[in-house]
């Protein structure tokens, strides 16, 4: 964290000196997610960063176990969501948890669509998709 030469609003009490990428297993997203991690260290506070990382490792994780054949943000599209989305409602997590999870899977995806110009990564997710 330090090496990254910009001011970080983290919780003095729980100091955090790393963060891990390391359960993205894809190697391809695991690129993406870390372009877009570092804009979002900009403007948001770590403990929303690492919620948005803990999201995508469970995204990985579900790719990883489902369609090892995505690879890469580009090949994301809506059908996959859904997919997920379901997995989701499914697995017997909390709803609230889920819905957060979306969210922070919904804005680094947005991010990283911006960041490499991958227009599939817009209007993935709709606004009812957050519950």
């Amino acid at each position: 964290m330090e090496k990254l030469d910009i001011p970080i609003e983290q919780n003095p009490i729980y100091r955090t000196n790393t963060l891990n990428f390391t359960k993205i297993t894809q190697e391809q997203i695991r690129q993406e997610v870390k372009q877009a991690v570092y804009l979002h260290l900009k403007y948001e506070k770590l403990r929303t960063v690492q919620r948005e990382i803990s999201s995508l490792r469970q995204f990985s994780k579900y790719l990883q176990d489902k369609r090892s054949d995505i690879q890469s943000c580009k090949d994301i599209n809506r059908e996959l969501i859904e997919e997920y989305l379901i997995h989701k409602a499914t697995n017997g997590s909390s709803g609230k948890s889920n819905g957060d999870d979306i969210l922070k899977l919904r804005n680094v995806l947005e991010s990283i669509g911006k960041l490499f110009g991958y227009a599939n990564l817009e209007g993935l997710f709709i606004n009812t998709n957050i519950t």
